[in-house]
């Protein structure tokens, strides 16, 4: 879903729908179902693939019948949620092949708008408490919105709560409206905002710390600031900075289009380009990541001070000869000698999937293996519980297992 052209009053035009186990045969859609087809056909290997070393997997379909998914989490090793850009929210159980709608969102989806991200409380057992990244239009202008939900699994049906707005962000275009969510290892949620959008930055978001767009933020959500639906942690790097949000953990992004953290803690972002260059980066506390000065590790239209030393180079990058608007992914973490410890992600315009060798530091170059090119459009890549990487095709609409 990245393209490459990349206060409550508000959020009570978001109108909730649940609905019981089995759904009318009047919905525009009918529900998704766990998927019996065969593995996909062998991917091609072009370009400068060719010259990479590869990896041998299949493509396993597991749900099937899907809408635009832009995102999925794992609730444990058979049972899911799933996110439709549009705006509804599936539950899915892959043994029984039951399916159940447990939310529904009035959300404008044009363009790079809609239901985006999902993010589980670390304590999620606990608490049945998950987030959800949405970017819509309303009579006001429009705006993305972090919200909590509550997780009710002893009504019949089981349905997701609105408890609260967590954070508000007027969006200035349709595009670039990024939309991940991650907790990271110190509990924290971190979120990734792009640029705002149309084409070059024309707001010059990028360079704009004082904004949240084109940043990384880091909030707490198990607190609150006077004002706010959460905290800002003491030790971000900027608190008490001139000229820069507090919530800023990192900047100088253009769309970040999917977080995650690999097994020591590295925090991984997939940064879609623009005229030339892909990128993913390993991001550290106070960076600034160069757009619109950088596109990758390369002057932006020869803009002043895209030579600065000061801005961090990502750990790859890729031209617009092999791929148009990076997937962020995940390190796999399962027992797969081919795969493990390797950060899987790929690309939404050409369907190419990589597995990246993590440097030894953030300063390092990753080196890429070769998954292949495949028939499909990755908009979100799902980590599985058992330490595999699954992958969402947003043209056909499929969950896909990644099988080495």
């Amino acid at each position: 879903m990245a393209c490459h052209t990349h206060s409550l009053g508000l959020t009570s035009r978001l109108l909730l729908t649940f609905f019981g186990l089995l759904l009318s045969a009047s919905l525009l859609w009918a529900a998704p179902r766990v998927s019996e087809q065969g593995a996909l056909k062998r991917p091609e290997f072009s370009g400068k693939d060719r010259t990479r070393p590869t990896i041998s997997v299949t493509l396993h379909p597991r749900v099937g019948n899907l809408n635009q998914p832009t995102d999925a989490v794992f609730l444990n090793q058979k049972e899911l949620l799933l996110l439709e850009k549009a705006g509804r929210v599936w539950w899915i159980d892959l043994d029984s092949g039951a399916s159940r709608e447990l939310l529904r969102l009035d959300l404008t989806s044009h363009s790079e708008q809609g239901l985006l991200g999902i993010a589980l409380h670390p304590r999620f057992s606990e608490n049945q408490t998950l987030f959800l990244n949405t970017s819509t239009t309303t009579s006001e202008g429009s705006f993305s919105f972090i919200t909590e939900w509550k997780a009710d699994r002893s009504t019949d049906p089981a349905r997701l709560t609105r408890s609260r707005t967590v954070m508000q962000v007027a969006q200035p275009y349709s595009n670039h409206n990024a939309g991940g969510l991650a907790f990271g290892p110190d509990g924290y949620l971190y979120i990734g905002w792009g640029d705002g959008g149309a084409a070059d930055d024309p707001l010059e978001q990028g360079q704009d710390p004082s904004t949240a767009l084109g940043s990384l933020l880091r909030v707490d959500i198990n607190r609150t600031d006077r004002g706010k639906g959460y905290a800002v942690p003491a030790d971000n790097p900027f608190v008490g900075h001139s000229g820069f949000l507090p919530e800023v953990w990192a900047w100088g992004f253009r769309n970040p289009w999917r977080l995650s953290f690999g097994p020591q803690g590295e925090l991984l972002v997939a940064d879609v380009g623009q005229n030339e260059w892909e990128e993913v980066a390993w991001v550290l506390r106070g960076d600034n990541h160069g757009w619109n000065l950088r596109e990758g590790r390369h002057c932006f239209r020869s803009k002043p001070g895209c030579t600065r030393s000061d801005l961090a180079d990502p750990i790859f990058e890729y031209d617009h000869s092999e791929g148009r608007s990076i997937t962020g992914g995940f390190v796999w973490t399962g027992p797969e000698a081919a795969l493990s410890g390797k950060y899987v992600f790929g690309d939404f315009g050409s369907g190419r999937l990589w597995a990246l060798d993590l440097p030894e530091s953030p300063q390092g170059t990753a080196q890429a293996s070769a998954l292949g090119k495949w028939p499909i459009m990755p908009s979100t890549f799902v980590p599985h519980p058992s330490g595999s990487v699954w992958v969402a095709d947003f043209r056909t609409g499929t969950l896909l297992e990644i099988v080495p």
